[in-house]
């Protein structure tokens, strides 16, 4: 990176991932990653229609760059299942026990008010 005059534009190439400079009409390389693809300085059009056919050779490319692949946004719609399920399994519960514990239709003629089945006295038993 020595000798990179700060007023010179820096460029990220996505698809490689690469960072390059252009100083004087040419391109060069910055990072690792970007000399694996270019060995060194290369006058812009040579690099243009490298860009060119990269493009050309992905499929569903319209514009450089276009063609690499998304990576899927994480927490896609997986979690939002298993969420909705479990609260439909939840709430399923919760309607049965809501249901078993309910009174039945006649315990509640059979008893006077404020008094329970449970605080009633057996029969036969003494005060």
């Amino acid at each position: 990176m020595r000798g990179l005059d700060l007023a010179d534009p820096l460029i990220h190439d996505v698809p490689l991932d690469g960072w390059f400079t252009v100083t004087d009409g040419e391109v060069r390389p910055l990072d690792p990653v970007a000399r694996e693809n270019l060995a060194g300085a290369a006058p812009l059009e040579v690099y243009q229609q490298f860009i060119k056919q990269r493009a050309d050779q992905t499929p569903g490319s319209a514009e450089p760059g276009s063609g690499a692949p998304e990576p899927a946004p994480p927490g896609g719609p997986e979690p939002f299942v298993w969420v909705a399920v479990a609260v439909a399994v939840v709430l399923v519960w919760v309607g049965i026990v809501v249901w078993l514990r309910r009174p039945e239709e006649g315990s509640r003629a059979e008893q006077p008010p404020g008094r329970s089945a449970r605080h009633r006295p057996e029969h036969g038993a003494r005060r």
